[in-house]
């Protein structure tokens, strides 16, 4: 990769890290003072899986758990369950990504809600099995459907606001980032 290249993914990781932090900080905001009946999209987990996607060279694995753990930890979660099931989920469709660059949007779309769909109920299944306190089923199917609504707005704000455009396999930085000269 040329040096532009290399500028522009590192200016991509910590936009990725401040998008992130104000994310997590928006969360603990005390919006709401009566509990809730359904629960909105996780916004944090649709940035990453769009940016998984569309630019999987800009988050790196490591800089997704660390992101997705210290929401963890803010949020007084179980730490590391999270973080692990979206390095999974994200890694799946970096993988995915690979080997189908030219993704038409309504693909993109439903691998991305497999991967939701997967990180919610791998979540909800350990849970379970270490006997943790669960929240309803509702809330955790609405926040799943909520995600996968809201993704392509999330995809769409990070395609035109940020700049972070797909690219496929005609792309010179595909073929630095497979290897490729």
């Amino acid at each position: 990769m040329d040096n532009s290249t290399s500028s522009r993914i590192w200016w991509f990781r910590v936009l990725f890290v401040v998008l992130a932090i104000s994310l997590i900080f928006l969360r603990l905001l005390p919006l709401e003072t009566l509990p809730k009946t359904w629960a909105g999209p996780d916004l944090l987990l649709a940035l990453i899986f769009a940016w998984s996607v569309r630019r999987p060279q800009a988050i790196p694995s490591l800089l997704i758990a660390m992101v997705v753990l210290t929401e963890g930890m803010m949020l007084h979660r179980g730490p590391g369950l999270q973080a692990a099931l979206v390095v999974t989920a994200a890694a799946w469709l970096k993988l995915t990504w690979s080997y189908n660059p030219d993704m038409s949007p309504l693909r993109e779309w439903m691998i991305v809600a497999l991967a939701i769909v997967g990180v919610m109920l791998a979540t909800r299944f350990f849970l379970i099995v270490f006997f943790v306190p669960l929240p309803s089923l509702g809330l955790h199917l609405s926040q799943m459907f909520m995600t996968i609504l809201i993704y392509p707005v999330v995809a769409v704000f990070s395609h035109f606001m940020l700049g972070l455009r797909s690219f496929g396999s005609t792309d010179p930085d595909y073929a630095q980032t497979r290897g490729r000269s």
